[in-house]
């Protein structure tokens, strides 16, 4: 009895020590993946900031003047206000589309992910963006010299002033996408639309559908052969989530892989409409995108 109670402390020590070492482990690996994510950011950062310029170069006002801008910032703010009857009902019916769903969310197929996907996107761009527009905001001379600042709570109120909550953006854009990952998950045993036909469906964006196999909740049906070599890919890729989880890295590495193969091979595809040239980047911008959330997503759950 004497040597039990000797020791008491002594176990109990060893035990704090145990879970200090494990923390430190967790925190390790945790600032890993954050240096990990960081790298991705830049070293693609400044290329995707460049094309997304490119793309949409026709909105930029040139010269940029306080004048102009303020026009533009007043127009946006006043089409945004009169839109809101239409784009409330809008949400209203979505809303309860969604409630439907989500009471019989035991029947959910695939390619029901995608709707919650538009229907959660739009819910983060208008929070976001009701940040912004909703209180108006003014471009100032950082020339001019007023003084010393107000507090950022004050200026934070002040309507020509806007702080973006950024965290909370993030947060909320990381919720969603994980929500979005448990629902695609839950819904691997249910019965999945597939297709027999070769399509070509949003091209340009990253809710792009590609032969019969590529594109989120877009999958062939049992035996059907793939329309070239990057739906074939698609199949791969499709068949290796299935097996190992829709957060598997190294899926989605393999797939990368494959369709830059594909777009390098100067084969062409079945599609005039959406060549390789097109649809490969388009993917691999959804894949890194996946991948970069899957990392975020695993260091949180292994905590």
């Amino acid at each position: 009895m004497v040597n039990l109670i000797v020791s008491r402390p002594s176990a109990i020590h060893l035990i704090l020590s145990h879970r200090k070492e494990l923390m430190a482990a967790k925190l390790q690996q945790l600032q890993t993946k954050a240096v990990q994510a960081s790298q991705f950011v830049a070293k693609h950062g400044t290329t995707y900031y460049k094309q997304l310029l490119e793309q949409n170069k026709q909105y930029i006002q040139e010269p940029p003047t306080v004048e102009k801008c303020n026009e533009l910032a007043k127009k946006l703010f006043y089409t945004r206000l009169a839109s809101i009857p239409g784009r409330t009902e809008s949400f209203w019916k979505e809303l309860d589309y969604v409630k439907n769903m989500w009471n019989h969310r035991q029947e959910l197929k695939v390619e029901d992910a995608g709707i919650a996907a538009l229907f959660g996107l739009e819910c983060f761009a208008w929070f976001c963006a009701g940040e912004i527009v909703g209180r108006g905001f003014t471009f100032t001379d950082s020339t001019q010299n007023t003084g010393s600042a107000p507090p950022l709570e004050a200026r934070s109120m002040q309507p020509g002033n806007v702080v973006v909550p950024q965290r909370r953006c993030i947060a909320t854009a990381y919720v969603f996408f994980m929500c979005l990952i448990l629902i695609t998950e839950s819904s691997n045993n249910s019965q999945i639309r597939c297709s027999k036909t070769c399509v070509t469906e949003n091209c340009n964006s990253v809710g792009i559908r590609y032969g019969k196999y590529c594109g989120v909740g877009w999958t062939g049906c049992p035996g059907e052969e793939p329309c070239d070599d990057l739906d074939a890919c698609c199949k791969i890729h499709d068949e290796c989530v299935e097996k190992k989880g829709l957060t598997n890295i190294k899926c989605h590495e393999k797939f990368k892989r494959c369709i830059k193969k594909v777009q390098k091979s100067g084969k062409v595809g079945f599609s005039n409409d959406c060549p390789y040239d097109i649809a490969v980047p388009i993917m691999v911008q959804g894949m890194d995108m996946a991948i970069l959330f899957s990392q975020f997503g695993n260091s949180r759950f292994e905590l």
